[in-house]
């Protein structure tokens, strides 16, 4: 507490709250303006930290979908690689496809799992590797950059492909591996698979058993996915 109209400290006296602080000896510093807290250094700090700052979560089912692979000895004999797809809304695993490495092969049966069982989606969201997308070095023209083979599988049905190279963008599929990583590996020791081959037969309950517990019930978000088209024996022949 402050005398208005004294300059004398022996006219100041503690507050209630400062005389509690004052007993164990806690000193209370004080300012009448926001920068008297500023500090150069740790807005700096801040600034890093949001040098790659979230992306915004998507409204509807099917809006986007995060697509990424993860290394990991899933089934306790061999390192590979687990292909996965999250949707952006409603948190739900779309599919998962196991493979030795992080391939094409990989994200097109993932890419099946999820036309077959949902339909086609709005977009995907993925990093930059070049399964995905291809950028020309050298040149800054658009023209000379092109599809890549799942970029034409997606363009096709009119699935946009979205990337970024900083993984909070992506954290859901990022989440989603930290939680397999710890529960998909016992289970699949549980039920006795070791190889590969073994190890793909055995996704499709794990998703589901992971939606049953993780995804967010989809009453009040509206899906965005479309149906495909029906191909006929007629048309293919056309």
């Amino acid at each position: 507490y402050k005398h208005k109209n004294s300059k004398c400290p022996e006219d100041d006296t503690f507050t209630l709250f400062g005389y509690a602080c004052e007993q164990p000896g806690a000193e209370i510093k004080t300012g009448s303006f926001p920068r008297a807290a500023y500090n150069p250094k740790s807005n700096i700090e801040l600034q890093r930290c949001d040098a790659h700052p979230g992306r915004s979560g998507s409204f509807n089912f099917g809006e986007m979908i995060q697509m990424d692979a993860c290394q990991h000895n899933w089934s306790g004999t061999e390192q590979n690689r687990l292909h996965t797809a999250a949707d952006d809304a409603i948190k739900i695993m779309a599919g998962a496809y196991f493979d030795k490495q992080e391939t094409l092969n990989g994200y097109y049966n993932v890419f099946h799992q999820i036309l077959t069982g949902y339909g086609i989606p709005s977009g995907f969201f993925t990093d930059r590797r070049t399964v995905f997308e291809y950028k020309h070095k050298n040149s800054k023209c658009p023209e000379d950059d092109t599809f890549t083979l799942f970029g034409y599988a997606c363009e096709q049905p009119g699935a946009e492909i979205k990337t970024g190279s900083f993984p909070r963008a992506k954290g859901l599929v990022e989440r989603v591996f930290g939680t397999l990583q710890g529960r998909l590996p016992f289970l699949l020791k549980q039920a006795g698979v070791t190889g590969l081959e073994q190890t793909n037969t055995f996704p499709n309950s794990c998703v589901k058993q992971y939606n049953a517990n993780f995804a967010l019930k989809s009453n009040n978000i509206p899906p965005v996915f479309e149906k495909q088209p029906l191909i006929t024996v007629a048309d293919s022949d056309k």
